[in-house]
């Protein structure tokens, strides 16, 4: 793992532990994220509150929801890369484990946008739970 000092790295950290606790200071407002919906498609959720809302939702379908990271390179003066190990687990046990990539712009402290890339079975898996 890259060192841990780094400021874009700290930020990324920070964040997702406050968001943890329902503290979304780590997060700007205006935070765009192009990721994957509920129903496995990407999608651009544009504002904090759509992110929120895509947390809400995997909180309710998934009885293990666990992402760590595995590496964290900052990479010129505003992104970080994120490896992260996945592990989701439906409450009916349908079960996904993989490792994926994300990225972050880190601005004046806070994560402003990120976007994440799953490889084709995480693609699939999600795919396969007919979520809306």
């Amino acid at each position: 793992m890259s060192d841990t000092a780094h400021p874009n790295v700290v930020a990324f950290l920070s964040a997702f532990q406050k968001f943890g606790v329902g503290d979304l200071s780590g997060f700007s407002p205006d935070y765009t994220h192009l990721g994957y919906n509920i129903d496995g498609k990407p999608r651009v959720f544009s504002g904090l509150p759509a992110f929120v809302e895509l947390m809400g939702k995997v909180a309710t379908h998934f009885e293990v929801y666990e992402t760590e990271p595995l590496s964290m390179e900052p990479v010129g003066t505003e992104l970080v890369v994120v490896v992260v190990s996945a592990h989701r687990r439906t409450h009916d046990g349908r079960e996904y484990r993989g490792t994926f990539a994300m990225i972050f712009r880190v601005e004046n402290g806070v994560l402003t946008r990120g976007s994440d890339m799953i490889d084709s079975s995480g693609e699939a898996y999600w795919s396969s739970l007919g979520f809306t």
